[in-house]
């Protein structure tokens, strides 16, 4: 079951593979049913020792659209694109963080990054071909939950060689699989940090992503989730992505970056412009059908749905640390202060930080020294 499927161009300290994670002799069970009896995930490996032999792990678990690459390939220069279709040398989406010298310092500590199970870049989802028919799953993939991702990265680690107890982090939809790492497997997760996020998503939230699914099955193109790979509801995803972009923002820095300027020729506000263009690169990138079972996940996730949360957290023996952002307004700080709450009540040793930024709920993405030392003191065991 653990075959490598592919093994990308291995540089010194980098790593992409994709690696089988079900099998007819061991199926993923999803947990709101259905299974899957062939599924993989693509991941990256960033650090001084691969994960077998490394004391110190640190799981990565990127947001919505995000994939496996977290940082650049530290000696990217020595080699071209990988068998992947992976270019070493691309900016990561979490460098302000993760990198030598960094805060999840590469030099010191092995990352695992793997893209989501149900993404579309590189790990088995909805435009993945169904070996039982021979055509994309498309919207028969099956719904898949925080707790299914998490169980799919579980099983990565496992046939990675992975058996110390690990260190995961994530922003966003990315701290939801860092926390349901501490409830589900407490033994395996010596710390998590959840970032921008919660224990659920408001009803604001399932609101905006709704309005997105919305834009997608209205798109003629979509044709209930059976387009081809080569003709996708690009105008409905580019909508859909239009939509959600502004939730990662806040009102303020929009005003700040755009004003009321137009463009050279005055026909088109430089907002307007700036979406299009967001829009038009993502659609090109991502999966509209994995869009759609990404976003489900993220509004039915409720870490208390189903078990005591109090119950489960007092199972964690970690260390817990939440990261607010003070205009965020996708995941108001609120959340994360009442997982905060929840945790010191649980007896949980926990961390609790406000950043003040104007940059809305991507802030966790962008340049912050606040930031950055708040979670390279978490990488070293502010408690112990």
């Amino acid at each position: 079951m653990s075959t490598i499927l592919q093994t990308a161009s291995t540089l010194p300290g980098w790593t992409c593979a994709t690696r089988r994670i079900a099998s007819p002799d061991n199926p993923l069970q999803f947990e709101r049913g259905g299974e899957l009896e062939d599924a993989s995930l693509t991941y990256e490996v960033f650090g001084p020792k691969p994960p077998h032999e490394a004391e110190s792990v640190v799981l990565v678990c990127h947001a919505l659209t995000g994939d496996s690459h977290v940082a650049r390939a530290e000696h990217a220069g020595e080699a071209s694109a990988d068998p992947l279709g992976r270019d070493p040398a691309r900016r990561g989406w979490w460098e302000t963080i993760v990198g030598p010298g960094r805060a999840i310092d590469t030099r010191r500590h092995t990352v695992v990054c793997a893209n989501v199970l149900g993404g579309c870049a590189g790990s088995t989802g909805p435009a993945s071909v169904d070996p039982s028919t021979g055509v994309p799953y498309g919207p028969r993939f099956g719904q898949v939950t925080i707790g299914d991702i998490v169980e799919a990265q579980s099983r990565l680690l496992d046939a990675i060689g992975v058996s110390r107890p690990i260190t995961v982090l994530g922003g966003s939809i990315g701290g939801f699989q860092a926390l349901e790492w501490a409830l589900r497997f407490p033994e395996r997760v010596r710390a998590a940090g959840v970032i921008a996020a919660g224990t659920r998503l408001d009803a604001q939230g399932i609101a905006f992503n709704e309005v997105g699914r919305a834009a997608i099955l209205a798109d003629p193109k979509f044709k209930g989730g059976d387009y081809p790979q080569d003709d996708p509801p690009s105008d409905g995803l580019g909508v859909a992505r239009r939509l959600a972009h502004l939730t990662y923002r806040s009102p303020g820095s929009l005003d700040r970056r755009f004003g009321r300027h137009r463009t050279t020729n005055g026909d088109r506000y430089l907002v307007e412009r700036y979406l299009d263009e967001r829009a038009e690169r993502f659609a090109k990138r991502f999966d509209a059908n994995s869009y759609i079972l990404l976003t489900r996940a993220m509004d039915t996730y409720d870490a208390g749905e189903g078990r005591s949360l109090c119950e489960a957290l007092r199972r964690f023996k970690g260390d817990l640390l939440t990261v607010g952002f003070s205009s965020d307004w996708l995941f108001p700080p609120h959340l994360s202060l009442e997982l905060s709450h929840l945790a010191k009540a649980a007896g949980v040793r926990t961390r609790a930080e406000l950043v003040h930024s104007g940059d809305g709920h991507d802030a966790f993405l962008l340049p912050s020294d606040h930031l950055s030392r708040i979670v390279g003191d978490f990488a070293k065991g502010w408690t112990r």
